[in-house]
């Protein structure tokens, strides 16, 4: 079905309004003044459009039936329409059976989701990324036990394996719970590794129920199909009362990432409607990264 959505505030923009012309739960394109033929339209002119939040879950895939559910619920009912979910890895031959069993866990999602993996650092070997790399994973949590094992890793060898692929690798470094003066130097020691051997890294760890910073979703390539409302972009977006919305160039994060929308919709399925969230078993996707970080410096005016 194609249809017209009319005098939509995109955020975030200019504060233009803008149509945009939508096709099987895709925008197909967008424009501002310019006529089109006719279609079934809809006024969007007392919202702000912004996209669906896009969130990382470190123990989604250990909860039992219900809790799942409640989890997902939750996200639903903030604006979350796509998971970045991580998979928690041990040992590199267990890989393929961990992924296996979260995508089978992910069947029953109603959001759309990417996979991660976590793993001991020690644990981050060329073969371990050889298999990311087959799986199409595109962000590898390293995860330190002591300070020593930054240096204990053949990163040399590893970076002959993340070509061309290119998954990001994120040390997380607040793991070994270090004072502060500590922890900045093994961040700098680990950002002299990842420089000199063009090693994808970003050592920001998103944090449960936050937003997943754009930096990184170029970075991992969950962006341009997700993560800005754009031509060709998947149709998921939250949308927030206009008035309500008029401060979100002064404080974006107050508005945009700490409010709940009063409508959230997945690639055209509304997934939220004022205080009523939509249970759409098995309706989520995997969103899967075939090249990681391709659009990683495209300009920020997106």
């Amino acid at each position: 079905m194609e249809y017209i959505m009319e005098n939509a505030t995109i955020f975030p923009g200019q504060g233009e309004k803008k149509k945009l012309v939508i096709k099987d739960g895709k925008v197909e394109f967008i424009t501002g003044s310019v006529r089109l033929k006719r279609r079934i339209a809809c006024n969007m002119e007392r919202f702000v459009m912004a996209p669906g939040k896009i969130m990382m879950d470190r123990s989604l895939l250990q909860l039992e039936n219900e809790a799942f559910k409640e989890r997902l619920k939750s996200y639903q009912k903030i604006g979350c329409t796509t998971l970045l979910v991580i998979c928690n890895v041990t040992k590199e031959r267990k890989l393929p059976e961990e992924i296996n069993n979260a995508l089978d866990k992910m069947k029953n999602s109603s959001l759309d989701f990417v996979i991660g993996v976590s793993v001991p650092m020690i644990k981050v070997t060329p073969g371990l990324v050889q298999q990311c790399n087959k799986h199409l994973i595109p962000y590898i949590i390293a995860e330190p036990e002591t300070e020593k094992d930054l240096q204990t890793v053949p990163w040399e060898w590893v970076q002959q394996k993340i070509f061309p692929y290119n998954a990001v690798i994120a040390p997380d470094l607040h793991k070994l719970h270090l004072p502060e003066r500590k922890r900045i130097l093994l961040e700098k020691q680990w950002k002299e590794i990842s420089g000199r051997l063009t090693i994808p890294t970003n050592t920001t760890i998103p944090e449960m129920n936050e937003q997943i910073d754009f930096s990184l979703l170029k970075q991992i390539g969950i962006f341009p199909q997700k993560g800005r409302i754009l031509s060709k972009s998947d149709l998921d977006y939250n949308l927030f009362p206009l008035i309500e919305s008029m401060a979100f160039e002064e404080d974006e994060k107050v508005i945009y990432h700490k409010r709940e929308p009063v409508y959230s919709v997945l690639r055209g399925q509304v997934m939220k409607s004022g205080e009523i969230t939509y249970e759409r078993p098995e309706f989520g996707q995997r969103l899967v990264i075939k090249r990681p970080g391709f659009f990683s410096t495209i300009n920020k005016a997106y």
